[in-house]
């Protein structure tokens, strides 16, 4: 019995496999300990004190822990969509929300690079919406060698700004957009993305942060087939 309440890290491990009751029961005992008790093989009262502050303590930590549980659920259930890249985007830095990220249509499509701390961040807006920034450079001119193929819209060494973002509160769609010109990251979807256009898009960032190109579909013409396209080498770097 000394040995275990002499040892703060197995006396921690233990509460864990208490219930809350059992913790509030245990916790008021010692307010119910009569003093004039022989201690005996019991424990004494010291011990049971500073028992009773570490219960306190854990109950503190559990309600945080359980308010984080929350919040990280609901992130969950946002973001659906991105399977195996939930952890990495909830350890995205957080941009705090200013209305003027609102555009008139109700998109968050006015973030620009220097609104950003960091080449990627989420956040989640007064809408209750969570979304995603992602800042980057295009490293290469936007050529294809056999085709002759040349996206004159996009420049070598420009710095592009890219939210997608949930378009309603209670449903899980996402879109993309950008103040102006979004650069080539996602060029090649629809607004609202599917959620393999939201796999493609992490797959991509993935290959930017391993300095490897990565393909982009371009259609050849917009009444076209979605197999009419060729494939444009992209080289990008977050910044």
């Amino acid at each position: 019995m000394e040995l275990f309440f002499n040892n703060k890290d197995l006396i921690w491990n233990t509460l864990k496999f208490l219930d809350k009751k059992e913790l509030y029961q245990i916790n008021r005992s010692y307010h119910q300990y009569p003093r004039n008790t022989p201690l005996n093989y019991k424990i004494n009262l010291s011990q049971l004190r500073e028992l009773s502050l570490l219960f306190i303590l854990f109950l503190n930590q559990k309600k945080k822990f359980f308010s984080k549980w929350l919040k990280y659920k609901n992130f969950i259930d946002k973001h659906q969509y991105f399977q195996h890249y939930i952890s990495e985007i909830w350890n995205y830095p957080v941009i705090k929300f200013n209305n003027k990220f609102l555009g008139s249509t109700g998109y968050i499509d006015n973030i620009y690079n220097k609104d950003l701390d960091y080449p990627i961040m989420r956040g989640i807006d007064s809408y209750q919406r969570h979304f995603i920034v992602i800042r980057y450079k295009l490293l290469n001119n936007i050529a294809n060698s056999e085709t002759g193929y040349h996206k004159i819209n996009f420049r070598k060494n420009e710095v592009y700004t890219l939210t997608i973002f949930q378009r309603y509160s209670d449903k899980i769609v996402w879109c993309k957009a950008a103040p102006s010109n979004q650069g080539p990251l996602l060029d090649d979807t629809n607004t609202c993305l599917t959620p393999d256009e939201i796999m493609m898009l992490f797959e991509r960032i993935t290959s930017i942060n391993n300095n490897y190109f990565f393909n982009l579909r371009i259609f050849k013409n917009i009444g076209s087939d979605n197999s009419d396209f060729i494939h444009l080498k992209i080289s990008c770097k977050l910044v």
